[in-house]
């Protein structure tokens, strides 16, 4: 910018999208690492039946979240297609079509998360 004297245009739109993107596909990612913030005590402390019963109330949950990201992301796609980004002239539908992909992979995770957990928790009981 001041080697020039002109500020690029583009790159705060493109550190937003990539911010966006980012956040994204760190939703399912982290989900499949373990790492977001959970209250596991109840957890910890049950066993049995009532242990899977949360692991399943959690599991139902987060798909039900997946599922709306997806449906969502889909109507923002369907929303974005004709738009063009100002500064980079990008198609918007290529910015949202993350959304959708995040829920798709969100759902996938879970549906895995809760199996390998659940497999956990009944060679646990015997």
């Amino acid at each position: 910018r001041y080697v020039m004297h002109n500020s690029l245009t583009w790159s705060e739109e493109l550190g937003r999208y990539l911010f966006v993107w980012i956040t994204f596909v760190g939703l399912p990612v982290a989900l499949k690492a373990g790492a977001h913030v959970a209250i596991d005590l109840l957890l910890k402390k049950t066993k049995g039946r009532f242990h899977i019963a949360i692991l399943t109330i959690n599991a139902v949950a987060t798909a039900i979240l997946g599922i709306v990201i997806f449906y969502s992301g889909i109507r923002l796609v369907l929303l974005g297609v004709g738009q063009i980004s100002s500064a980079m002239q990008l198609p918007m539908q290529y910015v949202y079509t993350i959304i959708p992909v995040s829920g798709l992979l969100l759902l996938f995770f879970t549906v895995t998360v809760y199996l390998e957990e659940r497999a956990k928790a009944l060679q646990g009981d015997k």
